[in-house]
């Protein structure tokens, strides 16, 4: 049963990141936060991570700026929040630099889950 919660879980985070990914252009923050809302995510630290890996790019800091309001009320002043924001840029850090050294092989993961 344990096992259950914990795909659930999980399946929230990836409907989330799907439904960002598949956005003709960047939603709107409020659009962003209504859809965490609606699936009793936006107060998640995990949801964070999975904004920072969708919602920038090569551009982080100039996007950073123009999502200063969603990201505080995303934040909401937690500690915990702040690292899991970090831990989500570094991951995009991460997977772009390994993108550009391997692109093949970054396809053949992908391709593995």
């Amino acid at each position: 049963m344990e096992a259950l919660n914990i795909s659930s879980e999980v399946a929230k985070y990836d409907e989330f990141g799907t439904w960002f990914l598949e956005q003709s252009d960047i939603p709107e923050d409020v659009d962003i936060y209504k859809k965490a809302s609606d699936l009793g995510i936006v107060s998640d630290r995990k949801t964070i991570e999975v904004l920072a890996q969708v919602l920038f790019d090569e551009d982080i800091v100039e996007e950073i700026e123009e999502h200063k309001g969603l990201l505080r009320k995303m934040i909401n002043d937690s500690p915990k929040n702040e690292k899991s924001l970090l831990g989500g840029i570094e991951r995009l850090i991460v997977r772009n630099m390994f993108q550009r050294k391997h692109p093949r092989r970054l396809e053949k993961l992908l391709n593995l889950s």
